[in-house]
């Protein structure tokens, strides 16, 4: 036998026997998993449903408790905690391992970075050990004179179970701060007013508050609020400092419930705006904030059927227009009081090779927007600059980046902050001067013990089920990596209402990074990396496109070796968590491990239900499943109804009792029912907070690194 051969031979076995004993590890740990605790089981009660002539049978729907105080459910959502605590005992010093790794890392500054300069003010919080929310500081004329503490939240937080500021909003004369909290986790907060000369509250308060606006006058601000009884914010109301808040003068009402409403004002704070939208439609109105007791004045009008975004700079306004004939977005220039089609001219045209994104802003020199190649799906920043109009380019001294705009609230400057950062590099910021384009190095953020040049970070194109090539982001270590298939990967996605992941600098998977692992963003259809079109062939009745492209994602990293089937650990929140466990239901096969936050898993029973919270305002990216079509097709794939009998992934989910968005009985439900049907030997967990909303509760570093440690054990990697 000719001595090469031999050699290819021995090699062969030799991963073969690998892989065997990695196989065979990651059986006895499961095992061993199994034989610790016995998990709960959910009683069956039979509810039967049928809609477009379909009966279906829902053996856990008793799970489902508006109220959130029958017993019999409390005691199963406590049980299942008890049985994860209990799984996660063993992997808990890996978790206190790697948590450590990760916060000697995030040690945070009050730096200039920080710093706001607001009416002679600079404005920086600051954090401090044993303290779980910020301390917001001032210094009056320089950042060299005393340091007043106007709002430490610490104070207000420390008799609540949980305590989340939603906006701080101080009003010109530098003297009152409304602020909004929700100590629920059901994201309705309550709005107070402090007095920050004497720290006191007045006694001046409201509940359903998402957005406020301070006018010039310093006493009148102008916010926006729910009915009470959808929690989408349809009511423009006006307060006068001194006033009862129940009696405040109510400017609109959107009563279309598939619109919600938004203010804001202009960086110049001239005018305050106010829209209403709906996905692509949106309809602006302007208010002269000088000039409070003026009402609102269209601008566009939703029968225009546009999405827009508008800055103004003076009395001009830039706007960005996506719309059917100009998916990827242009912006026009016209004014207020003359704002009519025929008065718009085009300062940045549509194209098919870029996308603007959502994030333009006005100052006296120049409009600054973000712009992405639709074929590579790189971001730039773009810079209309004033009187001429010419349109420029930032460059970085880097290439494959994404680059961010930092802070920059005065108005009255030709100088901004900018940054970037890769999955390799941490950020590095940069001013930059509108007029001549010129940047100037500030400073790159230092992070301890971290060297760059042991990394890599790549972009690589996978195939999907109908030939789509779709981009994915890897980073991983260089020394590590083995391109035998041996390295595990942790592929992490999302995919809904056109949000982009970004292949960002992210802190906390330089843990898995350093154990070998090939850390992977899929950048399936659902966002819009590419574009409009990339956002919409992942919407509605191609919603399955997200699974085939993050399905596709693994199994080219399996070609090319970069991991293999027993050592992917899917990953994903909220829609990028129901993508997971859509994605286990096809390819159970190619997944070891599944980490699910708070995600969608029942689509089908939620979509058919609008009284449930936020589910009209859904229709436009899931479909209405009233309409037999969008009704076949939720059920084609949503996961509770296609838990099938056969071997799955291990799992942890999450779940937040009180959150609004994705209700607690829905990971409930799909525990449950995963239990009843899934054959072999795997681990799936439901750890439900009962404190906290849909973003979640405690330290987000922890939560990382409990689900970091539960996936690396099960994957046989201990330390």
């Amino acid at each position: 036998m000719p001595i090469k051969l031999i050699i290819l031979l021995i090699i062969t076995l030799i991963i073969l026997f690998s892989c065997a004993i990695n196989k065979e590890n990651h059986s006895k740990i499961e095992e061993k998993y199994m034989t610790q605790i016995q998990p709960p089981i959910a009683k069956q009660i039979i509810t039967k449903s049928t809609f477009h002539g379909d009966e279906r049978i829902d053996k856990y729907a008793w799970l489902r408790d508006d109220t959130r105080k029958d017993k019999e459910v409390l005691k199963y959502i406590e049980d299942e905690n008890r049985y994860a605590n209990s799984i996660l005992e063993s992997s808990k010093e890996l978790k206190e391992k790697i948590y450590r790794e990760i916060i000697s890392k995030t040690k945070e500054e009050t730096n200039s970075l920080e710093t706001e300069e607001r009416n002679g003010y600079f404005y920086y919080h600051k954090n401090e050990d044993g303290k779980g929310h910020p301390i917001y500081c001032r210094k009056k004329g320089s950042m060299e004179s005393e340091e007043e503490i106007y709002f430490d939240v610490n104070l207000y937080a420390k008799d609540q179970k949980f305590y989340d500021i939603g906006l701080m909003k101080i009003n010109p004369n530098q003297n009152l701060l409304v602020f909004t909290v929700d100590i629920t986790g059901e994201e309705r907060h309550d709005l107070y007013i402090l007095n920050l000369k004497s720290g006191k509250l007045l006694n001046e308060t409201t509940s359903g508050v998402d957005y406020v606006e301070w006018t010039n006058d310093s006493k009148t601000f102008i916010y926006c609020t729910d009915n009470g009884e959808e929690k989408i914010p349809c009511l423009i109301k006006k307060h006068v400092v001194g006033n009862e808040m129940s009696t405040d003068q109510l400017l609109f009402e959107e009563k279309d419930e598939l619109f919600e409403a938004e203010i804001k004002k202009s960086k110049d704070e001239k005018y305050i705006f106010f829209f209403t939208e709906k996905y692509a439609v949106c309809e602006y109105y302007y208010m002269d904030a000088n000039k409070p007791e003026t009402d609102f004045n269209l601008i566009i009008s939703r029968e225009k059927e546009i999405d827009l975004e508008i800055q103004s700079v003076d009395n001009d306004l830039y706007i960005l227009m996506i719309g059917k004939k100009f998916p990827n977005g242009k912006i026009i220039k016209t004014s207020i009081g003359n704002h009519n089609e025929k008065n718009w001219k085009e300062l940045v045209p549509h194209r098919k090779n870029a996308s603007i994104d959502w994030d333009i802003m006005g100052f006296e020199k120049g409009l600054i927007f973000m712009e992405k190649d639709t074929k590579l799906g790189l971001k730039k920043i773009g810079v209309v600059k004033f009187p001429s109009y010419s349109v420029d380019y930032i460059d970085f001294p880097e290439k494959v980046i994404v680059p961010s705009l930092v802070g920059n609230q005065n108005f009255k400057t030709d100088k901004i902050r900018v940054s970037y950062n890769s999955l390799k590099t941490p950020d590095t910021y940069y001013d930059y001067h509108i007029q001549s384009g010129k940047l100037e190095f500030v400073k790159k953020d230092k992070i301890e013990g971290y060297d760059s040049s042991l990394y890599e970070a790549k972009q690589l194109w996978a195939t999907s089920k109908d030939g789509t090539k779709v981009p994915l982001s890897l980073v991983y270590r260089k020394d590590l990596l083995k391109l035998d298939g041996s390295n595990p990967a942790h592929i992490y996605a999302y995919g809904s209402f056109g949000y982009v992941i970004e292949p960002e600098f992210y802190i906390n998977w330089l843990p898995l990074l350093d154990r070998g692992v090939v850390c992977v963003i899929a950048h399936v259809r659902g966002g819009s990396i590419l574009g409009n079109k990339w956002y919409q062939d992942g919407k509605q009745l191609k919603r399955k496109n997200r699974a085939y492209d993050f399905i596709a994602v693994a199994e080219h990293l399996i070609e090319k070796k970069y991991s293999s089937k027993n050592n992917i650990i899917a990953s994903g929140g909220s829609a990028g968590g129901e993508l997971m466990l859509t994605s286990a239901n096809l390819r159970p096969d190619l997944f070891k491990v599944v980490i699910a936050d708070v995600p969608g898993t029942e689509l089908l029973n939620k979509m058919l239900d609008p009284t449930i919270a936020g589910v009209v305002w859904h229709y436009d990216e899931i479909g209405n499943p009233q309409d037999k079509e969008f009704y076949d097709y939720i059920k084609s794939y949503c996961p509770y109804e296609n838990i099938k009998k056969m071997e799955y992934p291990s799992m942890f989910l999450r779940a937040s009792f009180n959150d609004a968005r994705v209700n607690y009985w829905e990971t409930a439900k799909y525990t449950a029912k995963m239990r009843e049907l899934k054959q072999g030997k795997s681990i799936n967990i439901l750890k439900t907070a009962m404190v906290g909303g849909h973003l979640g509760s405690g330290d987000w570093y922890q939560n990382r690194a409990e689900e970091y440690a539960f996936a690396l054990k099960i994957l046989g990697i201990d330390e």
